[in-house]
């Protein structure tokens, strides 16, 4: 029963994983200046807050393929970055802070910057591209903000889908 149970519960993860990389994927939606948010990015940042380095870890890898499928970036750079983070994540969570909305908003504020920063340093900054503090100052951190907005009733919906779960596991 209880690998049955993790076994539902990561499925639901993916599933929620693939709808939230459709969504971001569709040209126009969620789109707010221009910028739109990364929400399999909030989700994994939410798995790995709940599940811990390891699971989160692999979860955010699978998402970020998922990401890498609809992204200009090289297949695999989102899944590495996506599990770095998540992993980091996962056990400062463990450690030292407790799961709660602020830090999800900041560890998903984090992960964006830190992934869309990387994706800018070798896209723009070192081709020395005219404007490019411009393009990050407009660009990335608004979406990493926007994501980090978005990460918020994601993480609430994980948090309960969690919870459910392990009572379901406890029985």
């Amino acid at each position: 029963m209880n690998l049955r149970c993790k076994a539902a519960k990561f499925g639901t993860y993916f599933l929620l994983a693939y709808l939230l990389t459709v969504l971001q994927a569709t040209p126009g939606l969620f789109a707010m200046g221009g910028v739109r948010p990364v929400l399999t990015a909030g989700l994994a940042v939410a798995v790995a807050m709940c599940e811990g380095e390891f699971a989160g870890g692999l979860f955010a890898a699978g998402a970020g393929l998922l990401c890498d499928f609809f992204s200009y970036n090289k297949l695999g750079y989102n899944a590495l970055l996506f599990f770095l983070c998540c992993v980091v994540i996962g056990l400062l969570v463990q450690s030292y802070m407790r799961p709660v909305m602020i830090n999800c908003f900041l560890f998903a504020f984090l992960t964006v910057t830190v992934t869309e920063s990387v994706s800018f340093f070798f896209r723009f900054f070192i081709r020395g591209v005219e404007g490019a503090f411009v393009l990050y100052a407009t660009r990335i951190l608004p979406m990493a903000l926007y994501t980090a907005v978005a990460a918020l009733p994601i993480y609430w919906l994980v948090r309960r889908l969690h919870d459910a779960f392990e009572k379901r596991m406890e029985r």
